[in-house]
Protein backbone atom coordinates (compact mmCIF):
# COMPACT_ATOMS: atom_id res chain seq x y z
CA UNK A 1 0.00 0.00 0.00
CA UNK A 2 1.22 3.51 -1.20
CA UNK A 3 1.22 6.69 0.71
CA UNK A 4 -1.97 7.93 -1.28
CA UNK A 5 -3.97 4.73 -0.62
CA UNK A 6 -3.42 5.00 2.96
CA UNK A 7 -4.36 8.82 2.85
CA UNK A 8 -7.76 7.68 1.54
CA UNK A 9 -8.25 5.13 3.70
CA UNK A 10 -7.88 7.44 6.68
CA UNK A 11 -9.89 10.43 5.20
CA UNK A 12 -12.22 7.64 4.47
CA UNK A 13 -12.38 6.21 8.10
CA UNK A 14 -12.29 9.82 9.35
CA UNK A 15 -15.62 10.94 7.57
CA UNK A 16 -17.21 7.89 8.70
CA UNK A 17 -16.36 9.13 12.39
CA UNK A 18 -17.94 12.80 11.37
CA UNK A 19 -13.48 14.51 11.16
CA UNK A 20 -12.54 16.25 8.29
CA UNK A 21 -9.06 15.54 7.32
CA UNK A 22 -7.42 16.79 4.23
CA UNK A 23 -4.32 17.58 2.13
CA UNK A 24 -3.87 20.51 3.99
CA UNK A 25 -4.36 18.68 7.52
CA UNK A 26 -1.56 16.00 6.40
CA UNK A 27 1.14 17.96 9.13
CA UNK A 28 -1.53 19.81 11.23
CA UNK A 29 -1.68 18.26 15.05
CA UNK A 30 -4.71 15.76 14.90
CA UNK A 31 -6.12 17.90 18.12
CA UNK A 32 -5.82 21.64 15.95
CA UNK A 33 -8.40 19.89 13.59
CA UNK A 34 -11.02 18.81 16.27
CA UNK A 35 -9.75 15.33 17.33
CA UNK A 36 -9.83 14.64 20.78
CA UNK A 37 -7.71 11.55 22.58
CA UNK A 38 -10.65 9.02 22.31
CA UNK A 39 -11.61 9.82 18.33
CA UNK A 40 -7.59 9.48 17.61
CA UNK A 41 -7.96 6.29 19.53
CA UNK A 42 -10.65 4.98 17.54
CA UNK A 43 -9.32 6.12 13.99
CA UNK A 44 -6.08 4.92 14.88
CA UNK A 45 -7.92 1.19 15.49
CA UNK A 46 -9.71 1.52 12.88
CA UNK A 47 -6.93 2.53 10.51
CA UNK A 48 -4.59 -0.56 11.82
CA UNK A 49 -7.80 -3.39 11.34
CA UNK A 50 -8.24 -1.89 7.29
CA UNK A 51 -4.23 -2.03 6.72
CA UNK A 52 -3.94 -5.22 8.61
CA UNK A 53 -1.33 -3.79 10.89
CA UNK A 54 -0.46 -3.35 14.66
CA UNK A 55 1.60 0.08 15.29
CA UNK A 56 3.36 -0.91 18.16
CA UNK A 57 2.84 0.98 21.79
CA UNK A 58 6.53 3.09 20.94
CA UNK A 59 4.65 4.28 17.74
CA UNK A 60 1.49 5.05 18.58
CA UNK A 61 2.84 7.85 21.21
CA UNK A 62 4.93 9.27 18.83
CA UNK A 63 1.39 10.04 16.66
CA UNK A 64 0.52 13.53 16.68
CA UNK A 65 -0.54 14.31 12.88
CA UNK A 66 -2.65 12.23 10.35
CA UNK A 67 1.08 12.01 8.54
CA UNK A 68 2.68 10.13 11.48
CA UNK A 69 -0.24 7.41 10.83
CA UNK A 70 0.73 7.25 7.54
CA UNK A 71 4.39 7.24 7.65
CA UNK A 72 4.58 4.35 10.75
CA UNK A 73 2.06 2.17 8.40
CA UNK A 74 4.24 2.34 5.70
CA UNK A 75 7.28 1.44 7.83
CA UNK A 76 5.26 -1.28 9.50
CA UNK A 77 4.61 -2.50 5.71
CA UNK A 78 8.48 -2.97 4.93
Amino acid sequence: MNQNEIFNILKDIAKKNNISINNTHLNVELKKIGVDSLQGINLIIQVEEKCHVTIPDDDLVKIKTPADIINIIIKLQK
